[in-house]
């Protein structure tokens, strides 16, 4: 079996997380979604757009996006079809404040494709 690699949401949270003081994997808890859609792209836009009022979030390229809560991290991506988030947190919960957060406000912008988030743990 392959070892998977983490994707580069992952990697820059780790990353982050050595800047801070912490060591890698030193309690940080990950979660990950694979959300069907048509319209992957829209999405990423609209969560980074309007979350991004109250948090740090950024759009760094249109299949990639970012944001940052003071002990949590989505990342977006875009596969064909899929809309792939990855939350990190300092424990379990804001992990749940996080997930909750992405999936209320995705789950309400795509109420037209009846979208519906499914987290998973990471790993």
């Amino acid at each position: 079996m392959r070892d998977a690699q983490p994707s580069a949401s992952v990697q820059r949270h780790h990353r982050e997380c050595r800047g801070r003081g912490r060591a890698y994997g030193d309690k940080v808890k990950t979660s990950t979604a694979r959300v069907p859609t048509e319209r992957p792209q829209r999405f990423v836009k609209q969560l980074v757009t309007h979350l991004g009022r109250h948090r740090t979030a950024e759009l760094l390229t249109p299949d990639e996006g970012r944001i940052q809560w003071p002990d949590g991290a989505c990342g977006l991506s875009c596969e064909s079809g899929v809309l792939v988030l990855v939350v990190t947190a300092d424990d379990a919960d804001a992990l749940a404040r996080v997930q909750d957060t992405v999936a209320r406000h995705l789950e309400r912008f795509g109420a037209r494709e009846d979208l519906r988030v499914r987290w998973s743990p990471a790993g």
